[in-house]
């Protein structure tokens, strides 16, 4: 017989990490949760862009109804497959991401991309754009030549007329892009290191 393990120490202070069960590894290493939640995050995107209502809750549409679909195929494909299924770690993962991913995208439309062009387009009717908001934005993150995109205010080009004009809209799209993952990153740093939170 194996010799007994020693009784434990009831002084001995109470450590909440030895007494947790060491966690399962990923399948993979997440890379199938990351790719799932790549593929889901055009439709994600697209969602939050058409039904901005679905958006202004802290619990974005998208993503939870993303998240039910995949929990039912999940059941099903476990008693198929169980070897195949996802895990609950893999399911955080993926909704975690889309979660981000729609939240950017709701910020995107509803208060990035509007005012890209809108400054210098409507200038001519808001005279206090011209006067007080184009001198003093950044030509990296807005369009301030109205003779660029001159269809914003009209509108009525097809596909191929909005990919003829894509190029000029690389320039802001990038620099907001960057801007907001770093603010995502800076976020990142402040829950790692406050106080209190796990892990600071």
């Amino acid at each position: 017989m194996p010799p007994a393990a020693p009784p434990a120490d009831p002084n001995a202070p109470f450590n909440p990490r030895s007494a947790a069960p060491a966690p399962a590894a990923i399948p993979c290493f997440g890379l199938r949760a990351v790719l799932i939640a790549l593929l889901l995050t055009p439709l994600c995107a697209y969602w939050a862009a058409d039904q901005g209502v679905d958006t202004i809750m802290s619990l974005l549409v998208p993503p939870v109804a993303c998240l039910m679909v995949l929990v039912g195929i999940n059941a099903l494909v476990g008693r198929a497959a169980p070897r195949v299924a996802l895990t609950t770690t893999e399911l955080v993962i993926i909704y975690g991401m889309l979660q981000v991913a729609t939240a950017i995208s709701a910020e995107w439309t509803g208060v990035i991309n509007g005012p890209i062009g809108s400054f210098s387009v409507f200038k001519g009717r808001f005279k206090k754009f011209e006067k007080y908001m184009l001198p003093n934005l950044p030509g990296w993150l807005y369009l301030k030549d109205a003779s660029r995109i001159p269809e914003y205010e009209t509108g009525g080009r097809d596909l191929s007329g909005f990919l003829r004009r894509l190029p000029i809209w690389w320039g802001p799209i990038a620099g907001w892009t960057l801007l907001a993952l770093i603010v995502c990153f800076a976020m990142l740093c402040i829950k790692d290191h406050a106080p209190g939170v796990d892990g600071a």
